[in-house]
């Protein structure tokens, strides 16, 4: 039995994909300037493509964008909402 913890979203908002590819600039610009490797990048990519495609993101990685970015002024709650 295989448990799939991909859930499709409602609806795909365009706000909060700006929102990602947006934070995803600023963390491939930081990386740029940094010799070590960014995981934040790795984690923003991966989320983008998922969103992109229609799939929600999993619980994780809601909690890590939440703690990531919940205070970031262009940050809404209501991206939150395919929390369970």
């Amino acid at each position: 039995m295989t448990i799939s913890l991909i859930r499709p979203m409602p609806e795909t908002d365009p706000a909060f994909l700006r929102f990602l590819a947006d934070r995803l600039a600023e963390e491939r610009a930081a990386a740029a300037e940094r010799t070590e490797p960014s995981r934040g990048l790795d984690f923003l990519e991966e989320l983008h493509d998922r969103v992109a495609r229609g799939e929600a993101p999993d619980r994780m990685s809601c909690d890590l964008l939440v703690v990531a970015y919940g205070r970031h002024p262009a940050f809404r709650p209501e991206w939150n909402r395919w929390r369970v």
